[in-house]
């Protein structure tokens, strides 16, 4: 993963792993040059301040879809 970071300039990086994975992933990628991580693990991650995160937390998503789609169909 390092490797193609770095040869290809990436920038941004995307967690979609299980929440006891995603502090290692995360200090890899920064390791490695990304400078933006969009978190879609459930896992809380630690990053230095010059690196931006933004969690999603996907539960909440689903939620309001299926609110919303509850509401049109009642």
């Amino acid at each position: 993963m390092s490797e193609m970071i770095e040869r290809q300039n990436i920038r941004i990086g995307i967690i979609t792993a299980p929440p006891q994975y995603a502090q290692d992933i995360a200090e890899a990628m920064i390791a490695s040059g990304v400078l933006g991580i969009w978190n879609f693990s459930s896992g809380k991650i630690n990053v230095p301040d010059n690196i931006i995160v933004e969690d999603v937390d996907l539960s909440i998503s689903l939620s309001v879809l299926t609110t919303k789609l509850n509401s049109i169909e009642n």
